[in-house]
């Protein structure tokens, strides 16, 4: 019995949320609202749980983009990719049945969904290393503690 919630389409392909995607997403904003950001930054708790939903939003984000790529690859092969269903831990890519991989392109649509990853990973290490002031941990603790 399949409980996942169909929410878009995007290229085609139906996006769905799996029930335990509901309680990842709570437990991990519940994490960084109660713990990580209160050690981070000082802010009041309302902005703490903005930033903890805000953040676990995107990490699911990122695995629907992996998950994308592996499927735009697909497509871009003739293999028809019916949904993304996105789970506890991950997703995964329904493809149509019967679908015919050979090697090379099951190679080339696995490879896809990492390489996006590690992009994604360096597009932010980079923004880390030009240190903007909107994304300075100093910055923040500095303006608030000359607010005080």
């Amino acid at each position: 019995m399949n409980q996942a919630v169909r929410v878009g389409r995007v290229f085609g392909i139906d996006i769905k949320l799996d029930w335990s995607w509901f309680l990842i997403l709570m437990l991990v904003a519940w994490s960084l609202a109660t713990g990580f950001f209160p050690a981070e930054y000082a802010f009041d708790k309302a902005t703490y749980w903005i930033l903890g939903t805000s953040a676990a939003i995107l990490l699911f984000v990122s695995v629907l983009l992996h998950e994308l790529s592996h499927s735009i690859v697909a497509k871009m092969h003739k293999i028809k990719v019916e949904s993304i269903t996105l789970f506890f831990f991950g997703g995964v890519a329904g493809v149509s049945p019967g679908a015919k991989f050979n090697p090379k392109t099951e190679f080339k649509m696995a490879a896809a969904g990492p390489a996006f990853s590690l992009g994604l990973g360096a597009f932010f290490f980079v923004l880390t290393l030009l240190n903007l002031p909107l994304l300075s941990n100093t910055h923040c603790i500095a303006s608030t503690v000359s607010d005080s």
